[in-house]
């Protein structure tokens, strides 16, 4: 029995038809309703509602989590307080209902991230039902191993949250309170985000654990997991450090010595907002790249009008928004073969500085005011102006972007 249960049980972890395939062929084979949640009481999946017949399991599954309130209970209950920490299964019973449940612990690398609930409304449990709901709790565990979420969980319950919050399965205040409350976690309001790209990270074998421990000493009592090839931290303000003394010599040596590229986000008050500041960092990785920018650590203060103009999909679109008389600059050097847009780039990114220009660019400060004032003959442009230094600061980076964006599609 047990055998044909296993096998029955393998077929549909191997049949590539998800989570609620397998519930649904394990309530068969158990002859009782299953629901799968994971360790942050998050409901993943279920058999047939029909046969859950409890109020409180009902309105679990359909808020998709177990309240506050519930899980305070059923921390109280004995067999739930003294469960072992395997996937041998153990029986729970409430107060609230005569109906027995055998429960069976989910592991992934020894970390425990769910619970196979086996509720015992239709037959009564035998033997059998303890060694199958093991089976169940293992064939789980491989098909949450396919979804890298899960494989890359280190045993905190918050990271399902955070999870959640990513995907935007949870937009509200109402339902983060909820799941906040019963996981005993709560978020500041001066939070930032870290996104580290470790796709270029070459692990070292004999050290398995040494990213995840290093970023831990690197960053002490900060949230962070694992999440689609990325790592993210959340920087909380019960820790009073400001962002920028956080990222230390130390850290950035480190990230340079592994090759791992850094974003910091804004600073953001509320954590449902996690999910914008994280795509915000993916977008600004790619404008790093498509600028081919040097460096391990970027802020998105920096990056964010680059980010702004990407979102102008036609390039004749955005050639629109520069200034005429930059444009004018550029149609002069092309016919004449100058540098005059050169100088003037050169001469506003040093900060209107006339030596430290000629520095740059190798020439005499003699030349410098020469190519200024020739500038000036040109376009008519007034350096001294704020409006017009914005428009020509703006346009330079819009052409620079377009230049560096074309190199790469070439």
């Amino acid at each position: 029995m047990v055998l044909q249960s296993s096998a029955t049980l393998l077929n549909a972890l191997t049949s590539d038809r998800g989570l609620n395939y397998i519930i649904n062929i394990g309530s068969e084979v158990l002859y009782n309703p299953i629901i799968l949640i994971d360790s942050c009481f998050k409901v993943l999946a279920h058999s047939d509602i029909e046969y859950i017949t409890e109020p409180f399991w009902i309105r679990n599954i359909n808020l998709g989590y177990c309240s506050y309130e519930f899980i305070s209970e059923v921390n109280k209950i004995k067999s739930f307080q003294n469960a072992p920490n395997s996937i041998e299964p153990f029986i729970v019973i409430c107060k609230e209902s005569p109906i027995r449940k055998l429960v069976s612990k989910v592991m992934i690398d020894g970390n425990m991230v769910g619970y196979v609930i086996l509720l015992e409304t239709i037959g009564k449990f035998t033997e059998s039902s303890y060694k199958t709901i093991k089976i169940l709790s293992n064939v789980i565990s491989e098909e949450l191993k396919k979804d890298q979420v899960y494989r890359n969980l280190g045993g905190l319950r918050y990271e399902n949250l955070l999870i959640d919050i990513l995907e935007k399965s949870i937009t509200d205040e109402f339902a983060l309170n909820e799941r906040m409350n019963s996981i005993d976690c709560s978020f500041g309001n001066n939070l930032s985000l870290l996104v580290l790209d470790i796709s270029k990270y070459g692990p070292d074998k004999t050290k398995p654990n040494f990213l995840k421990q290093s970023l831990e000493q690197l960053f002490p009592n900060h949230k962070s997991l694992f999440y689609k090839e990325h790592v993210l931290i959340i920087l909380d303000p019960a820790y009073k450090e400001r962002t920028d003394e956080i990222i230390d010599k130390n850290i950035v040596s480190f990230l340079e010595r592994n090759n791992i590229i850094l974003i910091v986000s804004n600073n953001f008050s509320n954590i449902l907002d996690l999910s914008k500041h994280y795509q915000q960092a993916i977008d600004s990785m790619e404008i790093i790249h498509t600028l081919g920018m040097e460096g391990n650590v970027f802020y998105y203060e920096d990056l964010k009008f680059y980010h702004l103009i990407e979102d102008v999909k036609d390039d004749i679109d955005l050639i629109n928004y520069c200034s005429q008389s930059v444009l004018k600059l550029l149609e002069y050097d092309r016919k004449n073969n100058t540098e005059y847009f050169l100088t003037l780039k050169t001469y506003i990114e040093e900060d209107k500085n006339a030596i430290e220009t000629a520095n740059q660019l190798f020439i005499h400060r003699n030349t410098i005011n020469y190519r200024l004032n020739k500038i000036k003959e040109i376009t008519n442009i007034d350096l001294n102006n704020g409006d017009e230094l914005f428009r020509i600061t703006m346009s330079i980076k819009i052409l620079e972007f377009l230049n560096k964006k074309g190199a790469k599609m070439a």
